[in-house]
């Protein structure tokens, strides 16, 4: 039965702008659709569409039914008896769909009332019980939890479970997974499918993540500059891909199944050395008589080395440690504990006058361009800025910059809102080379880019690295990007670093079940690798026993299931500290996956 049917979907904004061009699909009972795109393609527009939450003054034509009733042309009063029972949406960004100052149960307990005559006390169970579907662990204490007290993943479950409050028949996912880790992004994933076999719903998957299409939709629809160019079902259109607009978003997707070139480690100089770094963040109680009730240790006893001409990635979830690592490194100046020594130089002992003078040749990208490019500047004035601080001769530096990072002369002239997300990474990694330094600190540079940009920049930070000789320490949650960019990666878990070495080594033979676990929730482009895998990941970082005695990975990890239980009272009693599996190959696990990464 066909639940959802668009037919000839146009949407214009402006005289001469068209978002949307004769989109025509239709979606089954119980069926998933995946809409995938670049930016721009319009996929977003589609989705505010068929919600009829489009800004006043689009022009929209064409139809969108829903059973049979025509949505197009209804006043906004008729659209909100729909939107919610029969129409639900899962937003991109659950922290600024969820009212920050109402307790998450009560906010689904509203979307149940809204459209159904119960009480309150009975929304409130009916909330309860939802959070149990989507699989929030311990669900009655977090439904009296807000927002801002959850992470990521569990407030994404959170508008999960409020979107099937009413046994919608469709749902609009609207890049529900993009800004997640992929452990946690597979267990979003897991949350969809119960909540599509509990409610019946047709589900809409809006994405750019061709993986995460591929290991949940029946049916995919390629969209390029508002119009659909492919549709099929996902081994039709993934494996036989009849379009060349496809063929290349499935080429820029990273690879992380092809086995990695081998890459010797250079016996270079030293540029970096991190030796047992930690960093505290204390916890408070109580608001007006605030008294000190712990703390979290961001970074417990991180160590490691970077060499010339050499990348690391630091990778693992989000709270594993890795950008506060990355942070307290770039402060330049005495860590709580430990040491980071920068070209030779402690970061102890450094002065006001040297720290300035080593930050020239320590250099940084952020996560977002657009937050770290000023807004009332323009591109020339940002690259400009770091040779006027270091009183560097300007002259046609800016130029030469632009060109080196794949920008057009003329990009000098505009503002950041003017560019791309690629071209604004761009400037900003072009600010970051002004200096010629000599180590470049990534945090999540390409995270926030679709594959195509993010393969582009990918293969522009690869040439400059190998071009200028860089050493880099590149941050990221994605382990497909790591396999084809960096020489070694350490992964984080709870601020330390649980394994370590060659790409090669680490990602054909982990010893750690943690890395395991990461490496098998890769999503790939191709159906057949998107199996279940044996070690998922399940749970959330924070439920970890950062308190406890042992391991702090024991509470999630399923090697630890199967032990005897000698070899567990080991995990529980004893902190597990790294042992050399290889040449330059470590991992602080008391009973490493030798037998089972033989199988890899």
């Amino acid at each position: 039965m066909t639940v959802l049917r668009v037919a000839d979907l146009a949407v214009g904004y402006t005289a001469g702008t068209r978002a949307l061009r004769g989109v025509t699909f239709s979606v089954e009972a119980g069926e998933a659709l995946g809409i995938v795109g670049e930016s721009g393609a319009g996929k977003t527009a589609l989705a505010l569409a068929l919600m009829g939450l489009l800004p006043e003054g689009a022009r929209v034509t064409g139809s969108v039914r829903l059973r049979g009733r025509e949505l197009l042309g209804r006043s906004d009063a008729e659209l909100s008896r729909v939107r919610g029972k029969d129409l639900a949406m899962v937003f991109q960004d659950p922290s600024s769909a969820l009212s920050p100052v109402h307790r998450v149960g009560d906010q689904i307990a509203e979307a149940v009332r809204i459209h159904s005559a119960v009480s309150r006390a009975a929304a409130r169970a009916r909330a309860v019980e939802l959070l149990e579907l989507v699989g929030m662990p311990d669900a009655a204490r977090r439904a009296r939890t807000y927002p801002h007290e959850m992470s990521g993943g569990m407030r994404q479950r959170v508008m999960i479970a409020m979107a099937i409050a009413n046994d919608p028949v469709a749902i609009v996912a609207d890049e529900p997974t993009s800004a997640l880790d992929v452990t946690v992004q597979a267990q979003v994933l897991d949350v969809l499918r119960v909540a599509r076999e509990a409610s019946g719903a047709a589900i809409v998957l809006i994405t750019h993540d061709l993986g995460v299409v591929a290991g949940f939709a029946d049916r995919v629809m390629v969209m390029r500059e508002g119009r659909v160019v492919e549709t099929g079902t996902v081994e039709q259109v993934l494996l036989q891909p009849r379009v060349p607009h496809t063929s290349r978003l499935l080429r820029s997707w990273p690879r992380a199944g092809d086995a990695p070139v081998p890459r010797a480690r250079p016996g270079r100089p030293v540029v970096l050395q991190v030796d047992g770094l930690v960093h505290r963040h204390p916890l408070f109680k109580g608001t007006l008589l605030r008294r000190r009730a712990g703390e979290v240790r961001a970074a417990d006893g991180v160590s490691f080395d970077v060499r010339e001409g050499e990348t690391l990635a630091l990778v693992g979830e989000s709270g594993s440690g890795k950008t506060t690592t990355l942070m307290e490194i770039l402060r330049l100046s005495r860590p709580q504990e430990g040491r980071v020594t920068v070209l030779g130089q402690d970061a102890a002992a450094l002065r006001a006058a040297d720290r300035k003078a080593l930050r020239k040749d320590v250099q940084v990208v952020f996560q977002d361009p657009y937050a770290s490019l000023n807004p009332r500047m323009r591109v020339a004035d940002i690259i400009a800025e770091p040779l006027i601080t270091h009183r560097m001769p300007v002259g046609g530096r800016v130029e030469e910059l632009l060109a080196l990072v794949g920008m057009e002369p003329g990009h000098a002239r505009r503002f950041p809102h003017a560019l791309s997300g690629g071209q604004r990474q761009r400037v900003a990694l072009a600010r970051a080379l002004a200096l010629e330094p000599r180590l470049l600190l990534l945090d999540e540079p390409v995270s926030a880019l679709d594959a195509t940009v993010q393969a582009g920049v990918m293969d522009l930070l690869e040439g400059l690295r190998v071009r200028l000789g860089l050493a880099c320490l590149f941050v990221t949650h994605d382990l497909a990007l790591v396999r084809g960019f960096a020489d070694r990666v350490a992964v984080m878990h709870l601020g330390r670093v649980v394994e370590i070495g060659p790409v090669a080594d680490v990602y054909e033979a982990p010893a750690h079940p943690y890395t395991r676990a990461l490496l098998d929730a890769i999503p790939s482009p191709r159906p057949e690798r998107n199996r279940p895998r044996p070690f998922l990941l399940h749970g959330d970082p924070s439920g970890s026993m950062t308190g406890l005695l042992g391991c702090r990975f024991r509470a999630r990890c399923q090697h630890y299931a199967t032990l005897t239980p000698d070899d567990r009272l080991r995990c529980e009693g004893h902190d597990p500290m790294p042992h050399a599996m290889a040449a330059d190959h470590s991992a602080a696990c008391h009973h490493p996956l030798l037998s089972a990464t033989a199988e890899r």
